[in-house]
């Protein structure tokens, strides 16, 4: 009988041993091959050991909320960082047709999947439209690649357009149909 409470007790002590201690390593996080995945990972273990000092967090809490309003469809409480508003030039020869710019990225691979997406939650605004990329050299902030969706036949019908697209919380500015039509869309 005693045999019967000896060994479960022997049993229950060598479970506390090996689980209880600090020493436990958690199990790694595995990370599809893919950049955008790498680089959330890394931001996100980043994140994590930057959390402990309040210090070293406040002044990321701008982008922090704004990627969380983009994630979760929270409100987004950070101030958008707008571009510079520029007057209108339309250089001679261009173009006679408004488009709307919606967006800026660093890369090609960016600015397609942004269209995809923008277009996929909004198809009645912009499904019937053609995208158009444009280099703009913002000086000591770098080089961005404008979105813009077009064309349009009037700046009227432009700013009708950004009011749809503002409901949506996108950016939204009308401007010249300029830049170079969206080559081929991704096959994914």
């Amino acid at each position: 009988m005693l045999r019967f409470l000896v060994i479960p007790l022997g049993l229950f002590l060598t479970a506390c041993a090996t689980t209880g201690g600090s020493d436990v390593q958690p199990a790694p996080v595995i990370v599809a091959d893919h950049p955008d995945a790498r680089l959330a990972a890394a931001l996100a273990a980043e994140l994590e050991a930057r959390a402990a000092d309040p210090a070293r967090v406040a002044p990321l809490r701008p982008e922090m909320d704004a990627l969380a309003a983009a994630l979760w469809g929270q409100p987004n409480r950070a101030e958008p960082v707008a571009e510079p508003e520029t007057p209108e030039v339309i250089p001679p020869g261009q173009s006679l047709l408004y488009g709307v710019h919606i967006a800026s990225y660093r890369t090609m691979d960016h600015v397609v999947q942004g269209w995809e997406t923008m277009r996929a939650m909004l198809p009645d605004v912009l499904g019937p439209l053609q995208a158009r990329v444009e280099a703009a050299d913002l000086g000591e902030r770098g080089v961005y690649l404008r979105l813009k969706a077009g064309p349009f036949a009037t700046r009227a019908d432009a700013l009708s357009a950004c009011t749809e697209l503002s409901q949506s919380a996108i950016y939204c500015q009308a401007m010249a149909f300029t830049g170079d039509p969206l080559e081929a869309e991704s096959e994914n």
